[in-house]
């Protein structure tokens, strides 16, 4: 006879009150889950659900073409009138993007991913290593190639730049020794690019300083209160939405939309083995589930028919873009009075009251952090409220669409953006007959003119040109 199961051991109603009152203490990392994924599933969807409220409904996994990361550039270069706390954000969220684009990375593979804080370095002997030396981190200046290719065509004399990216924090992959053989140097002039090559590629080399320093910088970092500081994935996470939200986007698509979407142009054209390596999945089921569309993106019936066309290939790869969920001229911020209301509300004053009573400083902080974050739930929400309601007005008048589609595209002639901004949108935008490797390499170049004066990314503002799409 086969050995009876033992029984499944409940946790008693002390045991559960115990485990929520550590959770409400110190959060859901400091939460031990039982070693089984029917164990998180569990405590996910019930218990963690039912004490704080949470919504378990599927979210649809939406998937960013070639298009639509397109527009996404388009719109944060061009259109968009958000300001940063310093200018260097948007660039980096244009960087991010394509480089997921480019290389379906994970995100937390390029800033602080949260998923790792708690993990320590070892050393050579298998012993944690002392505190604060955190396996946590992102990529950095030390992780960059940049090379410069003499171009094969005789008849062209642009250089050709390339950028290798060199992952160290890969998904199960971090942290294996790796070494560096760069030497980054400040002495390169634009000039640079164009000295002979003598047979091989020349490398552009940057400071020796900068090495350790990461690429994606945090605002604290950019604002000169914490130097060194990775952005983290939370304020990555939010610039992203952010640009997609300002658009107009209902669901709000993710870098992870980026990443499915990178994935999806793959297929067809790369083996299932390569896939798996670059997606970083050791389960090909994983692969299909969670990143490839569902949407069959074949022309069954002109195949039956022997008919199939590319045009009937385009229109079902547009009739699947993301920019069916856009709905443009949405509100990007709430009128004064609706601030005002919040902001005087009876909730806020109370807790404006609570940090104003504080006795020591360390409470004040603590206080003020809960005001603030307080200030901004109730923002976002009503935000949201006036977006749906947009939204439904649109989808409720057909008219109203066309008018805004229609002003969409009636941008205004010039405007005034910050050099590193201007020279992206004079060069990839408003010059199309400009090849795209002379437009990489004109803007390496100014870039470099105006590190030298200064004021590459923020400077003097620049009235520029801006044409429609």
């Amino acid at each position: 006879m086969p050995p009876k199961r033992k029984p499944k051991q409940q946790r008693s109603q002390e045991e559960i009150i115990a485990k929520k009152r550590l959770i409400e203490k110190n959060g859901f990392k400091k939460w031990v889950a039982p070693p089984t994924k029917v164990g998180y599933d569990k405590i996910i969807r019930h218990e963690l659900a039912e004490t704080y409220d949470l919504c378990t409904e599927e979210r649809e996994k939406l998937i960013a073409s070639t298009e639509d990361v397109e527009q996404f550039l388009s719109f944060l270069w061009k259109d968009d009138a958000h300001n940063y706390v310093h200018e260097r954000i948007r660039a980096q969220i244009a960087a991010g993007i394509l480089l997921i684009a480019y290389t379906a990375v994970r995100p937390g593979t390029v800033v602080v991913s949260t998923a790792y804080k708690r993990e320590t370095e070892k050393t050579k002997d298998g012993k944690p290593a002392p505190l604060g030396k955190a396996l946590n981190d992102s990529i950095k200046y030390k992780d960059l190639e940049f090379l410069v290719h003499e171009n094969p065509d005789p008849e062209d004399k642009t250089p050709l730049v390339q950028l290798k990216v060199k992952f160290r924090l890969m998904k199960g992959d971090r942290f294996i020794d790796k070494k560096y053989d760069n030497a980054f140097e400040d002495t390169i002039s634009p000039d640079y690019f164009y000295t002979p090559f003598f047979g091989k590629p020349k490398t552009v080399q940057f400071k020796a300083s900068i090495m350790e320093t990461p690429v994606f910088q945090s605002p604290a970092c950019l604002l000169g209160k914490k130097p060194g500081d990775p952005w983290s994935y939370s304020g990555w996470h939010n610039g992203i939405k952010g640009v997609w939200r300002r658009m107009g986007f209902k669901p709000i698509p993710t870098s992870y939309s980026v990443r499915r979407g990178a994935l999806n142009s793959m297929i067809g054209l790369v083996s299932k083995l390569e896939i798996g390596l670059i997606m970083g999945h050791e389960d090909q089921r994983t692969t299909q589930k969670s990143y490839v569309s569902h949407d069959i993106r074949v022309d069954l019936q002109g195949i039956f028919n022997k008919r199939s066309s590319e045009t009937m290939k385009k229109l079902i790869q547009d009739s699947q873009r993301l920019d069916l969920h856009r709905y443009p001229d949405v509100p990007t911020k709430l009128p004064e009075e609706d601030m005002e209301a919040i902001l005087w509300s009876a909730e806020i004053e109370n807790l404006r009251r609570e940090r104003d009573q504080a006795r020591d400083s360390t409470l004040w902080e603590e206080r003020d952090k809960i005001l603030r974050s307080t200030k901004r739930r109730l923002i976002n929400k009503a935000l949201e409220d006036l977006r749906d309601e947009h939204i439904q007005k649109i989808k409720s008048d057909y008219s109203n669409t066309s008018r805004n589609l229609q002003n969409e595209s009636e941008q205004q002639n010039s405007t005034l953006l910050y050099p590193l901004r201007a020279k992206v949108v004079d060069l990839f935008y408003n010059s199309p007959d400009l090849p795209p490797e002379k437009r990489s390499l004109d803007l390496v170049c100014n870039l470099r003119r105006q590190t030298k004066r200064g004021q590459a990314i923020e400077g003097n503002l620049v009235r520029t040109k801006v044409c429609p799409q």
